[in-house]
């Protein structure tokens, strides 16, 4: 009886364990321009899985410089829908010139943590 349970089981987790290990994960494209204050910049990103676009996102986005761990980091910010399909936008005050990562934290449609490189 045990043996017929395990492999019952064993046969679900490989069913579902697999289809969610070749599940597109999500991915963010972002491009930044300068406002008038010094070191803000104004960012749109778009937000895919797949080659879908993702419209019900929920997250915010922090930043942290690579070069300079724990020395300089953004507290995230929220990120907003606009009118485009599968785009975002938000204003992120950095604290100097260089290579930043940004921390994108998803909440929805999905719990998902993206990190993307950009210099400034």
């Amino acid at each position: 009886m045990s043996k017929i349970l395990f492999r019952t089981i064993f046969f679900l987790f490989l069913l579902f364990g697999i289809t969610s290990l070749f599940a597109a994960p999500i991915k963010t494209e972002t491009s930044c321009k300068k406002t008038d204050v010094r070191l803000q910049y104004y960012c749109l990103v778009i937000v895919k899985k797949g080659d879908e676009h993702i419209n019900n996102a929920d997250v915010m986005v922090g930043a942290d410089m690579p070069s300079m761990p724990m020395a300089h980091n953004v507290k995230p910010v929220k990120v907003d829908k606009s009118n485009k399909d599968g785009e975002y936008k938000f204003v992120i005050q950095l604290e100097m010139l260089g290579g930043w990562k940004f921390i994108y934290n998803f909440t929805k449609p999905e719990r998902d943590k993206i990190f993307e490189k950009l210099d400034f």
